[in-house]
């Protein structure tokens, strides 16, 4: 379980599978090449800032709406502020990085040198989200 949570805070890899373009009829398939690191690391920087931020108003707006704390009321709110604030920092996470503008490294694609947009892989995606 350790292993998992320190996960959640670990930079994006390094090296970054991705599945190349179909080349043109009658040449041989690139099957591999490579996100680019920097746009991956700036898509992972971005939902780690919308992260820490939602669950920080969150924060505030739960003991702002009460002076009482440790209350039945606060305690009950507490726990509805912090399913909410789980969902909203998974769907804000989910939408920034799948919308996340992240390109191919350049020259990893035989059958595309240029670098070309990609988007994340789900399961990227979904890790980071949980």
């Amino acid at each position: 379980m350790w292993n998992y949570l320190v996960h959640l805070w670990a930079p994006p890899p390094a090296s970054l599978p991705l599945n190349c373009p179909p080349p043109p009829d009658g040449q041989v398939p690139d099957p591999q090449g490579f996100y680019d690191w920097m746009t991956v690391n700036a898509a992972f920087n971005s939902a780690a800032t919308v992260s820490a931020t939602i669950v920080v108003a969150a924060v505030v707006v739960c003991y702002a709406l009460t002076s009482s704390t440790l209350g039945p009321r606060f305690v009950r709110r507490w726990w509805i502020m912090l399913g909410l604030t789980a969902l909203t920092t998974f769907g804000a996470v989910w939408l920034i990085l799948q919308r996340s503008a992240t390109t191919a490294l350049a020259g990893s694609c035989e059958t595309s040198p240029d670098a070309f947009a990609a988007t994340l892989p789900f399961g990227i995606i979904l890790t980071r989200s949980l």
